[in-house]
């Protein structure tokens, strides 16, 4: 097949280390390995042109959004896929749609979870015209769009199978490893996560504990909470470049991860996020110990357990406090158990996105 991924390139750049940028990036891979191929339409871009995406994508610059519709109208595409389209295209898009419904396949992801109203009854709105099908990353976004009646198929974040653990493989011996990974910005929680983890270093309690993120380069309080991370010398902290993706950059995130024993997802909202975070399902495949927020689908996709922070003051250092080796690995025993329930590999989400395109839209 011929697909192509249409955004903006603020929000869909494939260098960008952000959840929905990677969720795209990782379903192109995953098409690639099947025999398919994967161009990337990006618009609102500064210059015009074109280039390869290491071995599995094309890209395809354009300043202006009728401009990467036009390359849709002169190529043969099988499905046009979108996971954001901003407001002020919405239209424009809508009725491009519905004067190319018969010879075109339009594919729409829904990966942003929002408790807005009128973002709300956008969606709703929106999905309903002329999309043949509608994806989602989440059982509560799919709820939402069954509940309104308009058909669609969960697809969860993908995470490439490197990342799974056996385990045998996950350490059992020394201090217990604490990890927050991702975006360093204050709506993730990572003030909170600070204060715990320079807390747990005054007290001398028995925890190895690092932040290992990328800073936002268009927000100012990522920004901000870069420079004083990297100014301290309280808690360890390891930083990427968001903008500069490379298997390399994968790799150090899943050894980080493998390396990890407990991960700490204070989440405070999934505005700007993918639901569910891609970490907590990479955490999930590492065999991590999951402390988070109840936001999102976080807990649907970790189950029930006893590691949900709380509205209480200390919520999440008591939780710390009572585990040990012994609670770590009955947890591992149970998230091995929940993954094989989930079945979120790359290889199994990006054959259950062609095979639903191939029997779908045929």
């Amino acid at each position: 097949m011929n697909i192509a991924f249409l955004g903006k390139h603020s929000s869909l750049n494939p260098y960008n280390i952000g959840g929905v940028e990677s969720y795209a990036r990782r379903l192109a891979k995953g098409l690639f390995n099947e025999g398919d191929k994967v161009d990337y339409l990006l618009f609102d871009c500064d210059t015009l042109k074109e280039e390869k995406f290491f071995d599995f994508a094309h890209l395809y610059y354009f300043r202006k959004f009728n401009r990467a519709l036009s390359k849709i109208e002169n190529t043969s595409y099988d499905g046009i896929v979108t996971f954001y389209i901003p407001p002020k295209y919405q239209l424009i898009y809508t009725l491009f749609r519905r004067r190319h419904w018969r010879n075109l396949k339009f594919i729409n992801l829904h990966a942003i979870y929002s408790t807005s109203l009128i973002k709300k009854t956008l969606r709703v709105l929106f999905s309903h015209l002329y999309y043949h099908l509608n994806f989602t990353t989440s059982p509560l976004l799919s709820d939402f769009l069954t509940k309104n009646k308009i058909p669609n198929i969960l697809l969860l974040p993908p995470v490439p199978e490197s990342y799974f653990c056996s385990l045998e493989k996950k350490s059992s011996q020394g201090k217990l490893r604490i990890s927050y990974v991702g975006r360093i910005d204050i709506d993730k929680g990572v003030f909170d996560i600070f204060d715990l983890f320079s807390r747990l270093k005054k007290e001398k309690l028995p925890f190895e504990t690092q932040i290992y993120g990328y800073y936002h380069p268009h927000s100012k309080s990522s920004q901000k909470l870069h420079r004083f991370l990297r100014s301290q010398n309280v808690v360890r902290y390891n930083s990427l470049n968001w903008g500069r993706y490379s298997p390399r950059s994968e790799e150090k995130i899943q050894r980080v991860l493998q390396e990890t024993d407990i991960l700490v997802l204070a989440y405070k909202d999934l505005f700007t996020t993918l639901n569910p975070p891609l970490v907590l399902l990479e955490g999930l495949a590492s065999l991590c110990l999951v402390i988070s927020t109840r936001i999102g689908d976080i807990e649907s996709i970790t189950g029930v357990n006893d590691f949900i922070i709380d509205n209480e003051k200390d919520s999440l250092y008591r939780i710390l406090k009572k585990i040990n080796r012994e609670i770590i690995f009955r947890e591992r025993l149970r998230i091995y158990n929940r993954n094989l329930k989930l079945k979120f590999g790359l290889t199994t989400i990006a054959k259950k996105f062609r095979e639903v395109l191939k029997r779908e839209l045929s």
